[in-house]
């Protein structure tokens, strides 16, 4: 399976930088056991460190002008994906009764919690919407087989390596210029520091991919989940990759895992018994020529005895 999913540097507009405190963001790409894709972008706002310096008012209007900054985000998506199914044998009977991308909205005001889904009907049309936006008609940039390194008994395969999708300064610094602007309309003056941002890139797939490909990580931390098919109601389970984004230091992530020679283990395997048989050939050799050596040496004292006996 080719974990090589196309992230778009300009999806990376919720990063919301709310620096300084414990209120983060996590950007996530799921890949579904039905073949869909899923992208999400949530943020968590901590009410209890955000009111040691605005008041509750300023938080509701925070929590709101977030909320709308994502939902536009969602909107602007659905018109731009409309567009490209259109152009690629879509109307709008197709389009009402199977839509291939949806978008959801959830929020939770008690906990100041927001999430927006973007949702793909399958990898195929995500790859080919990736590559209408970024004017790519050509070969797709990343490529459809996985890396592999080979070694002499293991070969490791590179199912994905590159650069934390969330670690964009340019994209980082254009957002958090426009949230500044949305709360300095509101009244609210908006001053963090954009290279303390607590920002998460939250890559999932279902775990029982994960166990047969035997895949490993350089994440910062790894999570399974519950799921449930809204369609059938059949339940999975997805396993998380999740990297934070370092200002200061490297931001490669990177799938892989480990493929088992089998032939490299097997000759040495053989190598190994014949060598351990020409062992125990040597060791039982040595051990019959110095009990006949012993017995030689036995019986030459016997004849020395009775050669005594006789002369006397």
């Amino acid at each position: 399976m080719n974990y090589k999913i196309f992230f778009l540097s300009t999806i990376m507009f919720i990063i919301i930088l709310f620096s300084g405190c414990s209120s983060n963001v996590s950007v996530g790409l799921n890949v579904m056991p039905d073949g869909s894709v899923v992208q999400s972008y949530s943020v968590n706002f901590d009410k209890q460190e955000l009111s040691q310096l605005y008041s509750d008012e300023e938080i509701d209007t925070i929590y709101e002008v977030t909320k709308t900054y994502i939902n536009d985000y969602l909107k602007t998506t659905l018109l731009s994906v409309k567009e490209f199914a259109f152009e690629n044998g879509y109307n709008e009977i197709s389009w009402a009764l199977n839509p291939p991308v949806k978008c959801e909205l959830s929020e939770s005001k008690d906990t100041l919690q927001i999430k927006g889904n973007i949702i793909f009907i399958d990898v195929n049309f995500y790859r080919s919407y990736n590559k209408y936006l970024s004017g790519d008609e050509g070969t797709d940039t990343e490529t459809t087989s996985n890396t592999t390194i080979e070694g002499l008994f293991y070969d490791k395969i590179i199912f994905m390596e590159s650069t934390n999708p969330v670690a964009n300064s340019d994209t980082l610094n254009s957002v958090y210029t426009q949230i500044q602007q949305r709360l300095s309309i509101k009244g609210i003056d908006f001053t963090f520091d954009v290279n303390d941002a607590t920002v998460y890139y939250d890559y999932a797939v279902p775990y029982s991919d994960a166990q047969v490909n035997r895949i490993k990580s350089n994440a910062d931390k790894e999570y399974l989940t519950s799921e449930t098919n809204v369609n059938n109601g059949d339940s999975y389970i997805m396993k998380h990759f999740v990297w934070k984004y370092n200002s200061d230091g490297d931001n490669t992530i990177t799938l892989y895992g480990y493929k088992i020679n089998s032939v490299a283990w097997y000759l040495t395997a053989l190598i190994m018994v014949v060598i351990f048989g020409l062992i125990l050939l040597v060791i039982y050799f040595t051990k019959k020529k110095l009990n006949k050596v012993k017995i030689d040496n036995g019986t030459n004292k016997n004849d020395d005895v009775n050669n005594e006996i006789k002369i006397n």
